[in-house]
C-alpha cells in the first residue's frame, strides 16, 4: 500500500483551505446582498422573511466555512515552508482570520436577536429600529473587505520575515 507524501498532504490541506475560503467569501457576499435588502425592504413582514435565510446562512454556511478555512489555514501553515510565524503576511492573515471567526461567532447572537425581534413585530405593524438598522450590511461589507485582504496577502505574499526565534530570544535576554 503506497504511503502519501508530505507534499500530497500539504496539497490536500491547501485544497480544503481554498475551497472553504472561497465558500466563506461567497457566503459573506450573499449575506451582504440580503442585509442590503433588509435595510431597503418595505415593511416588517419582508424584513422578517429576509432575516430567517440570513440566520440559516450564518449557521449552515458562514460559520462552518469560516471555521474550516481558519483551521485548514492553520494546518496548512504548519505543513508548508511558509510557517505560521516566519513571514509577516502569514501572521497577518492568521490574525485577520482569527478576528473574523471570533466576530462571526459573537455575531450569531445578533442575527438571532434580529430574527426574534422581526418575528414579534410591534402592534402598529412597524419596527423602525429593525427597518433602519444597517449593522448587518456594515458588518458583512467589512468582513468582505477583510477576506479580500487576506486573499490578496495569500496571492501576493509580500516580502518580509519575522525575526528568527533565536534572534528574538537573544534580544529579550539583553
Amino acid at each position: 500500500m503506497p504511503t502519501r507524501s508530505p507534499a500530497a498532504a500539504r496539497k490536500a490541506v491547501l485544497t480544503v483551505h481554498v475551497v472553504s475560503s472561497v465558500g466563506w467569501l461567497g457566503a459573506v457576499a450573499t449575506y451582504l446582498v440580503l442585509a442590503v435588502l433588509v435595510v431597503t425592504a418595505p415593511g416588517v413582514v419582508r424584513v422578517a422573511a429576509l432575516l430567517e435565510p440570513m440566520r440559516t446562512l450564518v449557521w449552515v454556511v458562514l460559520l462552518p466555512a469560516a471555521v474550516a478555512s481558519f483551521l485548514s489555514g492553520l494546518l496548512s501553515s504548519w505543513l508548508s515552508p511558509w510557517g505560521l510565524f516566519r513571514h509577516y503576511w502569514v501572521t497577518v492573515k492568521f490574525g485577520l482570520s482569527l478576528l473574523c471567526v471570533a466576530v462571526l461567532a459573537m455575531y450569531t447572537q445578533d442575527i438571532q436577536a434580529a430574527v426574534d425581534g422581526a418575528s414579534r413585530p410591534r402592534a402598529d405593524g412597524a419596527d423602525p429600529a429593525l427597518l433602519s438598522d444597517p449593522s448587518h450590511a456594515v458588518h458583512s461589507a467589512a468582513a468582505l473587505v477583510v477576506l479580500m485582504t487576506t486573499t490578496a496577502l495569500a496571492v501576493y505574499k509580500p516580502k518580509g520575515q519575522l525575526p528568527a526565534r533565536e534572534a528574538r530570544r537573544a534580544a529579550v535576554a539583553r
